[in-house]
């Protein structure tokens, strides 16, 4: 049986390339007198990859806390939204129920036209109707989603923070405390920039 590899690094699987999208992965290259460890795009070290994305770890560690901290400063984070599930056999089909309100819709009118319902009863059914297709149609385009509390999602991600900064914390902790609430990060080095996209949690 194949042995996982221990993470030696809490950004570890997290951080893509800006170009071509594949992992930033621990390299063999150091920089400077200290030989601190450096990350490179793993398509580049294959040859795959056009552009260099070499940084060092504490840079782009350092980028992540300060990111971190901006976003929960300002509240705004970057979220992707979870992929909807497969559709249920027992999920509600708000078409079907929307046809359903348009062909009474359509009954009342006939009714009013033929003289069997008055104006003020034609009119008070089509709103009625109305009313009902509007919230059918609302719930058909919001689908599953829901709205996030972003107050609870500030928090928690405080809360990962919090953790990460710890020097007590393993970085196998770490990571797997960033993959709870980070969907991935973006580096662009020629930008000098570490995008941060989150989970719809």
């Amino acid at each position: 049986a194949r042995r996982e590899q221990p993470i030696e690094y809490m950004l570890k699987g997290l951080v893509r390339c800006s170009d071509c999208g594949g992992t930033l992965i621990m390299s063999s290259a150091t920089s400077g007198k200290a030989k601190t460890r450096t990350l490179q795009c793993h398509n580049y070290s294959r040859g795959q990859c056009q552009v260099s994305h070499s940084v060092t770890l504490p840079k782009l560690e350092a980028a992540l806390l300060t990111g971190l901290e901006m976003a929960i400063g300002e509240k705004q984070f970057n979220i992707i939204p979870a992929k909807p599930k497969k559709s249920a056999p027992t999920e509600v089909d708000y078409d079907k129920l929307i046809a359903v309100e348009e062909r009474r819709l359509a009954r009342a009118r006939e009714a009013y036209l033929a003289e069997i319902d008055t104006l003020e009863q034609y009119k008070e059914h089509k709103m009625a109707v109305e009313a009902r297709i509007k919230e059918l149609k609302s719930k058909r385009d919001k689908g599953n989603v829901e709205k996030i509390d972003i107050d609870a999602y500030t928090e928690k991600v405080a809360g990962i923070l919090d953790f990460i900064k710890s020097d007590t914390i393993s970085p196998t902790a770490k990571n797997e405390a960033l993959h709870t609430i980070i969907e991935t990060m973006v580096y662009d080095k020629a930008n000098n920039n570490l995008a941060i996209y989150f989970h719809d949690i």
